[in-house]
């Protein structure tokens, strides 16, 4: 199986939206069962605690999942760190025998392991598989291909991303409100005690002079414009007053005229490259084309290294790579593996409106 065109940050803190869906018909939903929704929720915070990451959003639906990763910028954890994280990855007597034996060079490797999205998956989506056919005697493959990550540059697109996962029970149908909906992280974050303690605090990415109840407020103000929600039947410690004119105001100057938007599906929020201002989209741009002749990634100061796309084809035809950027949500198409053919779609605009070539 080829691997997927990613963009992965190191050097800074990185979000990154995740989505993984199982193998299988449209119709098989084995995650729908409430067992398997815990089993895969407790492993996401089992990984999560020993990768140097933490959760800001997720959905766990049916036949797939979403998940909202912010990953440490990449440092040399102290020996007695990378042991405790060793523990909880490798727990068993016989694997702390060979952890007890390994070389500078592995622990370095099992460091520079540990702030990268590609093995947190592997070890998440394998053990979840393993734990799935075992229970259900079952054999085969359980995930339908790799998972497909989104780099989300700013918070602007964190939020956006945020309100849109939270948002996904209620375009799926299976609640009338994100807070109704076990398996999603707003239900969590409302829920009285300590149940979102393991999530990423929101003021952080919002104002953080505010406190944590008052981010949630906002949050949930903009989630019910975005989704055009109806109050919540739970009993959750959030409320639902009128939203306030600031925020409309603020909501209707991102683009957002009119509530609801966020009931549609977009699919660059799943299928894209990254998510970011124009600006920043355009120089990625200019930096892929700048390498498509050479067998390096690219990996420009200003930006998040990509890893290396798969050999090239020789088909004329390919399928398309996509970068996208939330400022006016359109999608960039990046059609051949020379990356000449790159083609702007709104999709605030009516679907037969005029392409805008770069």
């Amino acid at each position: 199986m080829s691997c997927r065109l990613r963009f992965k940050q190191t050097r800074f803190a990185a979000f990154y939206h995740v989505y993984s869906r199982i193998a299988g018909s449209p119709a098989d939903r084995p995650l729908q069962q409430p067992n398997c929704r815990r089993k895969l929720l407790a492993l996401i915070q089992h990984y999560t605690r020993a990768y140097c990451c933490e959760v800001t959003a997720f959905a766990l639906m049916g036949n797939h999942y979403h998940l909202i990763l912010r990953f440490d910028p990449k440092s040399q954890l102290p020996p007695a760190e990378l042991a405790r994280r060793a523990h909880l990855l490798y727990p068993g007597p016989h694997s702390q025998e060979i952890i007890a034996n390994w070389s500078p060079a592995q622990w370095q490797r099992f460091n520079d392991r540990l702030f990268d999205l590609s093995e947190l998956l592997r070890n998440l989506q394998a053990r979840f598989a393993k734990w799935y056919n075992q229970t259900f005697e079952r054999r085969g493959r359980f995930w339908a291909t790799r998972f497909k990550s989104v780099f989300l540059k700013d918070l602007r697109a964190v939020r956006d991303c945020m309100l849109y996962v939270d948002l996904n029970p209620v375009r799926a149908g299976q609640a009338a409100h994100p807070a109704d909906y076990e398996f999603c992280s707003y239900h969590q974050r409302t829920q009285r005690g300590h149940a979102a303690a393991w999530l990423l605090p929101l003021h952080q990415l919002f104002d953080q002079r505010t406190t944590e109840p008052q981010a949630l407020k906002d949050y949930t103000h903009r989630l019910t414009y975005r989704g055009n929600l109806t109050p919540s039947d739970a009993d959750t410690q959030v409320k639902q007053p009128p939203i306030p004119a600031a925020i409309l105001e603020n909501e209707r100057s991102l683009g957002f005229a009119h509530p609801g938007l966020f009931l549609q599906q977009f699919k660059h929020f799943i299928d894209g490259l990254a998510i970011g201002s124009e600006t920043y989209i355009r120089q990625q741009l200019q930096t892929f084309r700048q390498t498509a002749n050479t067998t390096a990634a690219p990996t420009p100061s200003h930006s998040p290294p990509a890893s290396s796309p798969s050999k090239p084809s020789t088909r004329t035809r390919h399928k398309p790579n996509r970068l996208t950027y939330p400022a006016k949500y359109y999608t960039v198409y990046l059609i051949n593996w020379d990356f000449t053919a790159c083609t702007v779609y709104s999709h605030t605009a009516p679907p037969a409106s005029r392409p805008v070539r770069l």
